[in-house]
């Protein structure tokens, strides 16, 4: 699906607001509206709220894509002309139009919001899968396949083939009207469970190996109890004078009174009890929220994990070397124990590898990393050349993206990272003073003059589409005055990382916030944590004013929000995504090149098996994050982060755990400010694709 990049929507000052890629023949119609006005700072355009410019604006963006926010559609139909609005209306806004189609009958028939997104969704990959096809051609056979297919190759349950059932009848019975279609297609039946019960002498035996009277009562009345239950686990917050509450598993959050409050907090200080004891509207209350958990006996098994995953993404080190020396680089100058440039021959091998490895998946990504890997050009050519080729031979599509430092940023470069459609992150961090004292050339004089002038050259030809991805040490902890720099450079998205040390460091002294120099102390480190209320108001001000906000730390909380989609990893770390060095061994990811204990192989006797550890024993499933409440917005941070802290991989780094936790809460409490149509926009505002590790 393409994200709407035209908009219109109304603005604070009750004037009309206009977003939209840079294109001069608009530029110059816009320009003729009476009182427009240009905001850099916002960069959108704006006019006054009256038909006749409404009608205007529609007629300048005839047959283009355009979201137009439904208050404004509500004010001006009216008084709109039915042609204007229909040779706009003709191009889809946001989802294909027999999806749009669906949507709205759906809701005139008042069917529930959960309701018409998982119609929605199972409707979107059903066009997907038969596309280009139209759904008018498709016929009941090719139907029944596709329900077999997710059957048998998707390994769906009989519940969901059933709401994938309910969504294509809905689709062909009431709003193709086709419904000999689907008509004759049997549903599937759902699988009929028997309750996990005891039988008499499994409870005599339990009650016989119990020798202690008090333990026997305790099993007598817990054996009685039926409707007995126990809340949900939750987290509770208060924020800006609200409580608020998550459900951890459903990943729903509330904001709730005080009285409910103090509730919740008496029931979770006395533990279980049974119905009689709750009252009813409470009951209610807690039953809205899916915080009242019934104790049922039930055999759960454990989520079957696959031995292995696809590799779908490499970070090639085609230069472990690099012309700065900065304070905090975990691969030591770049040179990650062994100096040196990667020669053609490793490089292609890692592309085939990659192809080899990558088993069914058609999205293939090789990122370029070093130090610094442009003083490896050349080869990046050569790379993006053959793999293309490979990729195309075996019908697959390759992506690149490359983290520089900037300073070889030619005219040569710029231009050939344009044309491939490049990926770009530059480590840059923040202005003259904090970039030269934490990324200074090898002999100690500052980059950031040299630096800024290929970026800024750089970032001219994108427009600012380029991340920054700045590293927070002791000298740059002023966060809003890396972002307010970064800003002033014309950068659009930046990435704010605290420093770590290279574990070598971590596993052999053990204190990280008194060893190095750079290394920020704990009344800077409560800085940063207060500065994420900054990144959240800003973000709310973004979404408000339909722009983009500057960081996507808390973007990305509420993208989660929005989509309840759980996230079981941090990263692709050893599963789909590896390092590979100049002599092409393999590691879990790039931070950890060099680290012999670690190597999985290399490209030509490659260890799947060494994925398993990765698959099995990280992310959630970790012991203390699986009793996080905020875990399935983190998946387990990053390993290289607890390494590098505490000399092991199982154990978070606690520094991040609680940077997590508190975007999660400003998360939520952005999220409920947010109405209807701020929810909208964000559906449609996706995280950019990020191509770089």
């Amino acid at each position: 699906m393409n994200v709407v990049s035209n908009i219109i929507f109304p603005t604070n000052g009750n004037r009309i607001g206009v977003k939209f890629p840079y294109d001069e023949k608009v530029i110059s119609k816009l320009k003729t509206i009476p009182q427009h006005q240009w905001h850099p700072d916002k960069k959108i355009w704006s006019f006054p709220s009256k038909q006749e410019v409404y009608v205007q604006l529609l007629k300048t963006f005839e047959g283009k894509k355009v979201q137009i926010d439904t208050t404004l559609t509500e004010k001006f139909r009216k008084n709109t002309k039915a042609t204007t609005e229909n040779k706009l209306n003709s191009v889809p806004t946001n989802d294909d139009e027999i999806i749009q189609q669906v949507r709205k009958e759906l809701r005139l028939r008042n069917y529930s919001h959960k309701t018409i997104k998982a119609y929605t969704s199972c409707l979107r990959s059903f066009i997907k899968y038969f596309a280009p096809r139209d759904p008018k051609e498709i016929t009941e056979k090719d139907i029944r396949e596709y329900l077999l297919h997710l059957i048998e190759d998707k390994k769906l349950s009989a519940q969901t083939i059933n709401q994938v059932f309910n969504a294509l009848r809905f689709l062909y019975v009431e709003i193709l009207k086709m419904p000999f279609k689907i008509g004759s297609i049997p549903r599937p039946k759902k699988a009929k469970q028997l309750p996990v019960v005891l039988d008499k002498g499994e409870v005599l035996k339990i009650f016989d190996a119990v020798d202690n009277l008090k333990h026997k009562t305790i099993l007598m009345s817990n054996s009685l109890r039926t409707n007995d239950y126990s809340i949900s686990e939750c987290h509770k917050f208060e924020y800006g004078g609200k409580v608020f509450v998550l459900n951890v598993e459903t990943m729903q959050a509330f904001r709730i009174n005080k009285a409910l409050s103090d509730e919740l907090d008496k029931l979770k200080r006395t533990g279980d009890s049974s119905d009689e004891q709750l009252p009813a509207d409470l009951q209610e209350a807690l039953n809205k929220l899916g915080l009242l958990q019934r104790h049922q006996r039930v055999e759960e098994s454990p989520e079957a994990l696959p031995a292995r995953e696809p590799i779908k993404h490499i970070s090639l080190n085609v230069a472990q070397t690099c012309n700065l020396s900065c304070v905090y680089c975990y691969g030591v100058d770049g040179e990650y124990s062994q100096k040196g440039l990667m020669k053609p021959e490793t490089a292609f091998k890692a592309v085939d590898w990659l192809i080899e490895q990558s088993q069914d998946v058609k999205d293939l990504v090789v990122t370029f990393f070093g130090g610094e890997p442009l003083m490896n050009f050349r080869l990046i050519k050569q790379v993006v050349r053959y793999a293309k080729e490979k990729a195309h031979e075996c019908e697959k599509n390759v992506y690149f993206s490359i983290t520089t430092n900037g300073t070889l940023l030619t005219k040569e470069a710029i231009d050939y990272f344009n044309e491939k459609r490049f990926s770009v992150v530059i480590s840059f961090d923040g202005d003259l003073e904090m970039q030269n004292k934490n990324r200074p050339f090898k002999r100690n004089n500052g980059s950031n003059e040299i630096t800024r002038r290929g970026v800024r050259e750089f970032l001219e030809t994108r427009g600012g589409n380029v991340t920054a991805r700045a590293t927070i040490t002791t000298y740059n902890t002023d966060l809003k005055k890396v972002r307010h720099s970064l800003a002033e450079m014309g950068f659009n998205r930046v990435i704010l990382s605290e420093a770590t040390l290279p574990v070598t460091s971590a596993a052999e002294n053990g204190d990280n916030d008194v060893l190095c120099p750079y290394m920020i102390n704990a009344h800077q480190r409560k800085a940063m944590l207060d500065d994420l209320e900054d990144q959240a108001k800003e973000t709310l001000q973004a979404i408000k004013e339909r722009g983009r906000p500057l960081t996507g730390t808390i973007l990305g909380i509420l993208q989660i929000l929005r989509s309840k989609r759980k996230r079981k990893y941090f990263c692709g770390v050893g599963r789909g995504l590896v390092g590979i060095s100049i002599s092409g061994d393999v590691y879990p990811c790039h931070r950890f090149v060099g680290q012999e204990d670690l190597k999985m192989g290399c490209v030509d006797r490659f260890d799947p098996e060494s994925q398993t550890a990765y698959i099995k024993n990280y992310g959630v499933s970790q012991v203390k994050c699986s009793k996080c409440w905020a875990r399935y917005f983190c998946g387990g941070g990053c390993l290289h982060e607890a390494l590098s802290a505490n000399g092991n991989m199982t154990e978070p780094n606690k520094h991040s755990c609680n940077q997590l936790q508190r975007s999660v809460e400003l998360g939520i409490a952005v999220y409920d400010q947010l109405d209807r149509s701020d929810r909208e926009y964000l559906s449609l505002m996706k995280q950019p694709v990020d191509r770089t590790p």
